[in-house]
């Protein structure tokens, strides 16, 4: 019983360990806020595409 709480205990440890050093955590992520005054033709947002040249639209 003892041994399994061991095993239980360093798998945890491990797990925590992994997620809290990855990659994904470090990156930095540019976030603007768009409005009326930057083109939208209506200030709710209904959908967002992103299309495989990178665009991102954005359904008012």
């Amino acid at each position: 019983m003892v041994r399994w709480a061991v095993v239980c205990t360093a798998v945890l440890s491990a797990l925590v360990f992994a997620v809290e050093r990855s990659p994904a955590q470090a990156e930095q992520l540019a976030i603007r806020s768009l409005g009326l005054r930057d083109g939208l033709a209506h200030p709710r947002v209904n959908t967002f595409y992103r299309d495989r040249l990178g665009y991102i639209w954005i359904g008012t």
